[in-house]
């Protein structure tokens, strides 16, 4: 029994559940649906005297304001990454009291460096101890060298008085010749020894630009070996862990950039660098308040304000590199500063950024969907006058307009538009305030035309009797 009055009970339920829906469907069919006479339903809109603050969209990604990538110096392989994602670093501060040392981000080894340091040190040791043998040369050339200049002094003066001796016949020619080859060996040997000291000192100034150059060597080895411990440069967290340790540290090269080993930002405050087509571009101003969309957080809206605009146009990074015709897909990277932070704070996140650029006041409103593009054949005739120069369609082969309704049908209504957002068009020229335009359903808006019988199924949001009368209007060229 008990089993079967729970079967009776679901069975009531569903039938009030089937009954409610289905009045609540037919109430849903009665409103919405065209009617059975066959015209067209069509909802109104009352055109008002409103502010309208013009918007423009554009895509973004979500970033920090300072962000690097960390990539080594020095090929080596990874000994230890300390940190991991999620992990506050800081960059340290040696003046404070009592100073702050860096966070250690990567630690590379540093064997094989130290290695080169040391054997470097030790080819610079070599070449000064070769420095002290050159220097202990030259002294010993410089003394062989007075030497040979002592001798090349005796052996002139023994040359000259032999030949004084030979011209009086006091020595004979064969002496006189070995007094002429006694000084040209001392001039020879004094002459050597000159070479050899200008050898010498050349050599010693050689060891010198070698001892520089192992200095130079060292600093350098001196200073790959501090590059094998990578510290963080600012206060902040680490977002992104791309290695592990044993893996190897690939330094980059002109056309190859290197390994990026993990990136770190500062999460204190955020921007969306939103990219601005270019055909909105010059309406865009630093300062400008902008409400951001993040897809990560679909029930919030983040203001912000432009903080810069670039100048010059960058590739899209979504777009093939060439649009229809090789025109290039370009866009202006806008930089749009967070003011509330999201919760949890993320990097990388896409966003959609609606900024606000110019407010216009006493201006008569119509909803966007009301906008329609029409034909210009289609447009009012002008009596004596080309409809395309009275509506200033200017060689287009579409015009702008509205349909109002009049005697039971769509009468077209072509208009002058202005500014608009995400709701709203400003209507410049055509239409006067408490005009009713067709403003929906999408459905009917598709099908209207010029004397497109229609019926009325809602005013302003408000539902619409059958037989309610059709509103007055005055719209105006």
């Amino acid at each position: 029994m008990k089993y079967l009055r729970t079967l009776a009970w679901i069975f009531g339920v569903l039938c009030v559940l089937a009954a409610a829906l289905g009045v609540a469907g037919s109430m849903l069919w009665a409103r919405y649906t065209a009617p059975d006479d066959g015209r067209l339903g069509v909802w109104l809109h009352t055109v008002k005297t409103g502010s309208l603050t013009e918007t423009f969209s554009a895509p973004g990604e979500v970033q920090a304001v300072t962000e690097v990538e960390i990539s080594a110096r020095v090929a080596a392989r990874i000994q230890s990454v300390p940190h991991g994602e999620g992990d506050r670093v800081v960059a340290g501060d040696p003046h404070a009291d009592p100073p702050t040392t860096p966070s250690v981000l990567i630690q590379l080894d540093a064997s094989d460096l130290q290695a080169q340091l040391d054997a470097a040190r030790q080819r610079r040791d070599s070449q000064i101890a070769a420095t002290a043998v050159d220097r202990a040369r030259i002294d010993g050339q410089k003394a062989a060298m007075a030497s040979a200049r002592s001798a090349l002094d005796e052996a002139a003066r023994n040359l000259q008085r032999q030949t004084h001796l030979r011209a009086t016949g006091d020595v004979s020619d064969r002496v006189l010749e070995d007094a002429r080859q006694t000084h040209a060996a001392a001039a020879a040997r004094l002459a050597s020894d000159q070479a050899a000291l200008k050898a010498a000192t050349l050599g010693l100034e050689v060891s010198g630009y070698n001892i520089a150059s192992a200095e130079a060597e060292i600093r350098r080895l001196q200073e790959n070996l501090a590059y094998t411990t990578l510290t963080s440069p600012i206060d902040g967290v680490v977002t992104r862990v791309n290695v592990e340790p044993g893996e190897i540290a690939v330094t980059g090269t002109t056309n190859n950039p290197g390994t990026v080993l993990l990136e770190v930002a500062d999460l204190s405050s955020l921007v969306v660098v939103a990219r601005v087509d270019e055909t909105n571009i010059n309406r865009i101003r630093t300062g400008q308040t902008a409400m951001v969309r993040i897809g990560a957080y679909p029930d919030q809206i983040f203001p912000g304000v432009v903080e810069r605009v670039a100048l010059s146009t960058a590739q899209s990074p979504t777009a093939s590199r060439s649009g229809r015709n090789g025109a290039s897909t370009a866009h202006f990277e806008t930089r749009v500063r967070l003011q509330e932070l999201p919760d949890p704070v993320r990097t990388g996140l896409s966003a959609t950024v609606e900024i606000q650029a110019s407010t216009y006041d006493d201006v008569l409103l119509v909803p966007n969907q009301a906008i329609l593009s029409i034909p210009i054949d289609d447009l009012p005739e002008v009596e004596g006058e080309d409809p395309a120069a009275v509506y200033k369609v200017s060689g287009r082969t579409t015009a702008l307009g509205v349909y109002t309704v009049q005697n039971g049908k769509a009468v077209l209504n072509p208009v002058e538009i202005g500014a608009s957002d995400t709701d709203h068009t400003a209507v410049v020229r055509g239409l006067n305030a408490a005009d009713a335009v067709i403003s929906g359903p999408f459905s009917s808006l598709s099908k209207l035309s010029k004397d497109t019988a229609v019926t009325i199924t809602q005013r302003d949001g408000q539902a619409v009797a059958p037989d309610a009368p059709a509103p007055a209007n005055h719209a105006g060229t």
